[in-house]
């Protein structure tokens, strides 16, 4: 575990939205929506308005991965959600009936990518009102060019369907998170607890080694010693009783 899990312990860092493997995804889903804003700025009639419109996607990409704080702070969260409205208007300013239907729509991917992105980092209620945005923009091109109200409730079933399932994501996720992030700080706290007690443990087994080397000759040599030799009968069980008491003292006192 790096330092970044230890200090973030949330949904970003379960989905590994803080490594760097995260920003060579949005790298990666950056250039496919660069691929297919070039195959249709044909259909603008200002080349400058996919222009604009991907610096704001590569923006919000970022911002998804750049700010660490979860849930986001409220001003990232509405900035980012501004995006995906911003870009839509702008492309509704710019195509023409017929086109949006048939293939000029890499930017309504775009914006539920964003979307549903701000929903899973905590900020549920500002990403269902960036996607309401989006659908009225949507609807409302389609009304002023003759198209039923219908056309935009099918351009933006999808992209509806992903967001319920970010929002489900985002709100069965916190708990489990908290759950699986608490039985780890126990089970890491209890290898604490496991490793200070072998230290002890290890630590006891080399004093008692130590002792064993220091004293065990010496009573065995008075053991084997003949008293009459060495003292009288009575000193020498006194001698013997006395290391007896000083191995038991000293042994309890590494125990």
């Amino acid at each position: 575990m790096n330092h970044t899990d230890e200090q973030y312990r949330d949904i970003p860092t379960i989905l590994g939205l803080r490594s760097p493997a995260a920003w060579m995804v949005v790298v990666f889903v950056l250039a496919g929506y660069l691929v297919l804003a070039f195959r249709h700025v044909g259909h603008l009639p200002n080349p400058w308005a996919m222009v604009i419109a991907f610096l704001g996607i590569t923006l919000g990409g970022f911002l998804i991965i750049r700010i660490e704080e979860d849930p986001l702070p409220m001003r990232a969260a509405l900035a980012l959600a501004g995006i995906s409205p911003a870009i839509s208007l702008l492309f509704a300013t710019q195509l023409i009936p017929g086109e949006l239907a048939r293939n000029s729509t890499w930017f309504i991917s775009a914006a539920t990518f964003l979307i549903c992105f701000t929903a899973i980092r905590g900020r549920i209620v500002v990403a269902w009102a960036s996607m309401l945005a989006v659908s009225l923009i949507i609807a409302g091109w389609g009304f002023l060019h003759g198209l039923s109200l219908s056309f935009g409730f099918w351009k933006m079933v999808f992209p509806v369907n992903l967001l319920i399932l970010a929002t489900i994501l985002s709100v069965t996720m916190r708990p489990v998170a908290q759950k699986i992030f608490a039985l780890q700080e126990e089970t890491l706290h209890r290898k604490a607890q496991q490793a200070s007690v072998l230290a002890v443990l290890e630590e006891r087994d080399q004093q008692l080694r130590k002792l064993d080397e220091l004293v065990k000759p010496m009573l065995e040599r008075i053991a084997q010693d003949s008293p009459s030799r060495t003292m009288s009968g009575v000193n020498a069980s006194c001698l013997k009783g006395s290391c007896g008491i000083l191995c038991v003292r000293v042994r309890w006192r590494y125990l």
